[in-house]
């Protein structure tokens, strides 16, 4: 970053991308650093965070052109190469694309920094969820037993084995209140361990627990917490509120024990956000009790699967 001041103090603002990446060294401008300054939000008025990283190799390009020949004075760099290459790196211009999402943009912050720089998603969180969800740091001695929800985000994840095979998981859920530890255990593990990741937004319905009187959360119930594009601030969507997609199965009456056992192993791998139900010889319908993520692959294998 050292580099970046020394540039911005040698002259006025910044006032372009273009202008940027021709007085900063192009020995500093490689991808690895491009592409922090982008996702962590540092560039964010000269250009759009996504557009720039989907054309680190286009403007690291640029620099090195622009500042060599400025150098080299004669020097011609393209020398070795076409007309068509020669123009795309001479003339700034970003690849096209959909803008990052507010879900992005927080996510890089947080892994970048460490912290939320353009808004505070929890903030967000607490607004939507109002009257529907208390705060960890509410949760007293007194509600051991009780059932509570909560929304925050997942802040740690540890996946386990236990002495029987079976797969559980302890989290962290970070609320505007502080932290709470997150007990899995195996039932629900497998129902949301598609949910179960860092930095994923969260609402969570589960007993209290103040063993060792440390106040613990055993798990019931976990959905996904979703940014709203078309909000003016980020804004959670709970996972009932978002549109409904459903993936349907179609099984014979007559489907082996092996099969459906098959079937469900397959289906855990691909866990997700839309609802799956079975339908045996049309007339039974089964609701898988965890959601999918539908697509071409999944189709394709349950199809090869049940033939």
């Amino acid at each position: 970053m050292a580099e970046v001041i020394r540039a911005r103090q040698a002259g006025e603002k910044f006032s372009s991308l273009a202008n940027f990446l021709e007085r900063v060294s192009f020995e500093f401008l490689n991808k690895k650093m491009m592409e922090a300054l982008a996702m962590s939000g540092a560039l964010d008025q000269l250009g759009e965070r996504k557009q720039i990283i989907n054309s680190i190799d286009r403007l690291t390009g640029y620099a090195k052109s622009k500042q060599a020949g400025a150098i080299g004075g004669q020097l011609d760099i393209f020398g070795l190469m076409d007309e068509k290459v020669a123009a795309e790196v001479t003339s700034l211009q970003l690849e096209p694309c959909a803008p990052a999402t507010r879900a992005e943009r927080l996510l890089w912050e947080k892994e970048l920094l460490g912290m939320y720089v353009s808004e505070n998603p929890l903030l967000a969180l607490r607004r939507l969820y109002r009257g529907k969800s208390v705060s960890s740091k509410s949760l007293k001695q007194e509600d051991e037993g009780k059932r509570k929800r909560l929304v925050g985000i997942l802040s740690n994840v540890k996946r386990i084995t236990t002495k029987n095979g079976e797969e559980m998981a302890f989290a962290a859920l970070e609320d505007l209140g502080g932290k709470i530890e997150l007990v899995v255990f195996p039932r629900v593990y497998q129902e949301i361990k598609g949910v179960l990741a860092v930095n994923q937004p969260v609402h969570v319905r589960g007993k209290v627990s103040t063993r060792d009187a440390e106040i613990k959360l055993l798990v019931d119930v976990m959905e996904r917490a979703y940014f709203s594009e078309d909000a003016p601030a980020a804004v959670a969507v709970p996972l009932s509120q978002s549109p409904t997609q459903i993936f349907a199965i179609q099984l014979p009456g007559d489907v082996s024990v092996d099969k459906l056992q098959q079937l469900k192993e397959l289906l855990q791998q691909h866990q997700g956000d839309t609802e799956c139900v079975i339908h045996l010889n049309k007339r039974k319908r089964i609701k898988v009790p965890f959601r999918v993520t539908k697509s071409a692959e999944l189709e394709a294998k349950v199809a090869e699967l049940v033939a």
